[in-house]
């Protein structure tokens, strides 16, 4: 199946990985965030906002947000469109994106979205997995 990032399926793609790998459930057992991921500049859509409902390491709710809409999000993270897909093609890391201000925090904080570096690898995985797939 072909999910197109950044879409309400490809978010629930994600959700239902995230689920299945157990590893990372286990090591993040005790992670409950409501994430919000901004992706700006998208084509012919401009902003997208996909929101993910994490609790106890379970991906709970993966829904796209209206644009005009606040959430409940504890960690919001913002990029362009063209950004995410460098970090989702392996050819930029997050970690280089926030250094070099190409991916902000705009709730939250870095060491709080760092907190699980392992948990946090595993995540950007099985993201840049879901991309790879729908290209194949």
């Amino acid at each position: 199946m072909r999910y197109e990032f950044p879409s309400l399926e490809w978010a629930r793609e994600l959700c239902r990985r995230v689920n299945n790998d157990h590893y990372l459930r286990e090591i993040s057992k005790d992670f409950t965030e409501a994430i919000e991921v901004r992706i700006d500049n998208t084509p012919d859509r401009g902003l997208v906002r996909l929101y993910f409902k994490v609790v106890n390491g379970e991906c709970r709710e993966a829904r796209e947000l209206p644009k005009e809409k606040d959430s409940d999000a504890t960690i919001v993270l913002y990029a362009d469109y063209d950004t995410w897909l460098d970090m989702l093609s392996w050819r930029l890391s997050p970690t280089m994106a926030f250094f070099r201000r190409k991916l902000r925090v705009l709730r939250g904080s870095w060491r709080r979205v760092m907190s699980r570096p392992i948990a946090h690898y595993m995540l950007y995985y099985i993201a840049s997995r879901i991309t790879a797939d729908s290209s194949a």
